[in-house]
């Protein structure tokens, strides 16, 4: 993971059936300015049988939220 100089952050990794009530509660609890999601850029057919997490995220969410898809280079730092 890149680490930004000077910028606090907190990894989290939770399982769960819903998503969106882990991230909910992280959100109130942790102080959270703003949420950084992976995705895999799903499209038509697959996101609709797949449904989209960050999808589902962003549209609740009441702080800024950026998504990196899969065309992102690795090892950018």
């Amino acid at each position: 993971m890149t680490q930004l100089v000077g910028v606090p952050q907190e990894t989290m990794l939770v399982r769960a059936q819903s998503v969106w009530s882990p991230v909910e509660q992280a959100l109130n609890e942790c102080e959270v300015d703003m949420v950084i999601l992976g995705t895999h850029g799903r499209t038509g057919a697959m996101k609709l049988l797949l449904r989209s997490v960050a999808e589902e995220i962003f549209r609740q969410a009441g702080v800024p939220v950026l998504t990196i898809g899969p065309s992102v280079r690795k090892g950018v730092s």
